[in-house]
């Protein structure tokens, strides 16, 4: 009778915990679908020195710069491939993983095999901030942030 008693205590037990999904996780669906890069939130939350160093290029390289980046698309598929696509209607394609606890991001280019690490800085159903782990001391954007265009 006791350990009838435990069983059923057991199972009451297990039964008030919530389940969770085995299979993608919450953070894999957030992204799946197209991002646009959002330029004035990235240029807002760069550093003051850095935002100070861009007002201070000439037009030209300051207009190449805000060229790279505006109206760029990252798009992650379900199946895991990747394509990004500039504003100029350049294009590279990969795949994407997303390791399990949802906070580093890697980016595999198809053509060149470099994998590109991001560290997940915040995902929503509408908003994606993350950072290169492998910057380039004079990049000027450290927090890349993108909007959600399909959601």
């Amino acid at each position: 009778m006791k350990l009838s008693s435990i069983s059923i205590g057991l199972v009451t037990l297990f039964l008030s915990f919530p389940f969770t999904s085995t299979g993608q996780n919450t953070s894999e669906s957030k992204l799946t679908g197209a991002w646009s890069f959002n330029y004035e939130a990235a240029f807002e939350s760069m550093n003051n020195d850095t935002k100070a160093v861009f007002n201070s290029l000439n037009e030209a390289p300051r207009k190449a710069v805000e060229n790279l980046y505006k109206d760029r698309q990252m798009i992650f598929g379900n199946d895991n491939t990747f394509k990004l696509v500039l504003s100029d209607g350049r294009s590279s394609e990969g795949v994407w993983e997303l390791n399990p606890n949802g906070k580093i991001l890697k980016i595999k280019n198809e053509a060149t095999s470099k994998v590109y690490p991001y560290k997940v800085l915040m995902i929503s159903e509408e908003k994606l901030i993350i950072e290169e782990l492998e910057t380039k001391s004079n990049a000027y954007f450290k927090a890349l942030h993108f909007v959600k265009l399909n959601h």
